[in-house]
């Protein structure tokens, strides 16, 4: 019984911790959309203003130049990778406390028991 409760308890917090992390790294791949969004529509601005190209050629090199940083910064901290991974953990932890909590017995067996500590390490 204290066994059981305790595996749950630990997936229940590593399902918050999870869900949380997911949350931070949303949010941060969503400040690097942000500006992306604006240089684009900087872009198309500048190009639709004026008629002669050689105007807009200093202006577009620096847009683009900010642009490729935005997107090599965030390409480098892998944001929609780790908010994917944490999000699928999350869920992954979630469904393993339901497993454990719709154990109606106190006493469960040792290889039942050894079973759900074998998913809760993978």
């Amino acid at each position: 019984m204290k066994s059981k409760l305790k595996l749950l308890d630990k997936c229940e917090a590593l399902t918050l911790l999870c869900t949380r992390a997911s949350s931070r790294w949303s949010f941060i791949k969503f400040c690097f959309n942000i500006p992306l969004v604006f240089t684009s529509s900087a872009m198309c601005i500048i190009n639709s203003i004026s008629t002669d190209a050689n105007e807009v050629k200093i202006p577009n090199i620096i847009v683009n130049a900010i642009s490729v940083l935005i997107m090599s910064l965030a390409n480098n901290t892998r944001a929609s990778e780790k908010f994917e991974n944490f999000k699928k953990l999350s869920q992954q932890f979630m469904l393993l406390s339901q497993e454990i909590d719709a154990l109606e017995e106190d006493n469960i067996p040792i290889e039942e028991y050894k079973l759900l500590l074998l998913k809760y390490k993978n």
